[in-house]
């Protein structure tokens, strides 16, 4: 009949039991780590997207400054360009009218240089030239063209010695001819007086024409070869003469 050991029997038990308790703690052991690790991790968790905004907010501002900082540089560029164009037209506006002026010819003598070479006589620093045609074919209209394609005028002459000395040129230059040529003078043919108050005017015979009814104010000189036969006459502008002479300050 065999034995039953009791006590080896419950001694076997308990340290079953203990193995058990001791795989149950140490299980609850490893839940407890991983739900605290879990716990760790949701709390990380939770505070990442908080970190990326600020990180954002951050790098936004940053930017945004940047940018209010490119505008205000743009801006004061456009500005200082600005001021500097308003300068340079003030300027320009300031300048023109006077280039204007100095550029602006008051008179022909004034702004065209003069070559004394083409003088005739010169005399109380005039230049006296004359242009003289083999045919009649000079009306006083042309005549004053003729003179300001020269940069002058119809001669008047200022004293007697001046219109001797244009007699006597006019009678070496065309030998043994006689000419008749236009002046500068005008004559009221209703009173006899002239345009230039200073003229000298040696009038030929029965001249000067005059008459209210008369229309003859453009003087012409005669010079013929014979040294007896030279003066002035009043006629009308549209007669053809030989030529004309001219005159200009030198």
């Amino acid at each position: 009949m065999a034995t039953f050991n009791t006590e080896s029997s419950n001694l076997d038990i308990k340290e079953d039991i203990q193995q058990c308790n001791d795989v149950e703690g140490a299980d609850n052991i490893s839940r407890s780590a991983i739900s605290s690790n879990n716990a760790v991790n949701r709390e990380n968790t939770r505070y990442i997207p908080k970190q990326k905004r600020l990180k954002m907010i951050g790098e936004n501002n940053k930017h945004n400054k940047e940018s209010t900082t490119t505008k205000r540089k743009v801006t004061i560029r456009k500005i200082v360009a600005a001021i500097i164009v308003g300068i340079t037209l003030l300027i320009i506006a300031i300048s023109l009218p006077v280039t204007i002026m100095n550029n602006s010819p008051t008179t022909t003598e004034e702004t065209t240089t003069f070559d004394t070479g083409l003088c005739d006589i010169i005399a109380n620093d005039t230049c006296y030239w004359f242009e003289i045609h083999d045919l009649h074919n000079v009306p006083y209209e042309a005549a004053e063209e003729i003179c300001l394609n020269k940069t002058l005028v119809p001669a008047h002459f200022e004293t007697e010695s001046i219109y001797n000395a244009v007699v006597e040129k006019m009678r070496m230059k065309y030998n043994k001819i006689d000419v008749d040529f236009w002046t500068g003078i005008i004559v009221n043919t209703k009173t006899g007086a002239i345009t230039s108050q200073d003229s000298f005017i040696k009038w030929g015979p029965e001249t000067p024409i005059l008459g209210g009814t008369s229309n003859l104010p453009n003087v012409f000189l005669y010079v013929y070869y014979n040294p007896d036969v030279v003066g002035m006459v009043n006629m009308t502008p549209d007669i053809n003469l030989d030529g004309v002479i001219c005159q200009r300050r030198v």
